[in-house]
């Protein structure tokens, strides 16, 4: 056969265009194995996340426990002190700051008095 020949016949076949090679994938396989992968960078990305995030909150745990964190300590310590004692309240003559419970009564009693 002549080179002529070979390229009447390719122009009589309807399966092949010219300038274009078949490779034999399907494209199908090709979306899949691509979202799949995306899939599996996403969920590796989750579970990597989640595994650090654990690790941080350890490492805080362990640090404010290893410093004690002491104007935390001291801070709860007076805050508990001002919520659970009688004293009068600096800078204010005849007032008297009360326990948070004892104030929370008198408030209930007030109220059951108002709607009598």
């Amino acid at each position: 056969m002549t080179e002529p020949d070979m390229h009447t016949e390719l122009e009589h076949d309807p399966h092949v265009e010219e300038g274009i090679e078949t490779e034999g994938l399907n494209a199908n396989a090709v979306g899949i194995v691509v979202v799949g992968g995306i899939v599996f960078i996403i969920a590796a990305m989750v579970v990597v996340s989640q595994f650090t995030d654990v690790l941080f909150q350890n490492a805080i745990l362990e640090s404010t426990t290893f410093t004690g964190y002491p104007l935390l300590e001291e801070t709860t310590r007076d805050g508990e002190q001002l919520l659970s004692e009688y004293a009068p309240v600096e800078g204010e003559p005849g007032v008297y700051r009360i326990p948070i419970d004892r104030a929370m009564d008198l408030v209930v009693e007030e109220a059951q008095e108002r709607s009598q």
